[in-house]
């Protein structure tokens, strides 16, 4: 990977420049992500139970609650539809 120094005179600052994209881009693009933060509070021993089953599982603690949490929507959809029939 090169990096390149460019000055920008319009910001009066460098500008590091890393395959097309400034690293300031990367960081943005980063952080723009397809997903969205859920901060929950849990148990500890829940946490800790639901972190031994997700590495059971070869997920992370997070992949593991978003399985869980789809499989559920999921479910609670189908059952919703049924109804409506």
């Amino acid at each position: 990977m090169y990096i390149h120094k460019i000055h920008n005179s319009q910001l009066n600052n460098n500008v590091y420049t890393c395959d097309k994209l400034t690293l300031f881009q990367r960081a943005q693009s980063f952080h723009m992500s397809k997903t969205k933060l859920l901060n929950i509070r849990i148990e500890p021993e829940l946490k800790k139970k639901a972190k031994k089953l997700a590495e059971a599982d070869g997920r992370s603690l997070s992949n593991w609650v978003t399985k869980l949490i789809a499989s559920k929507v999921e479910s609670a959809e189908d059952n919703t539809a049924e109804k409506k029939n």
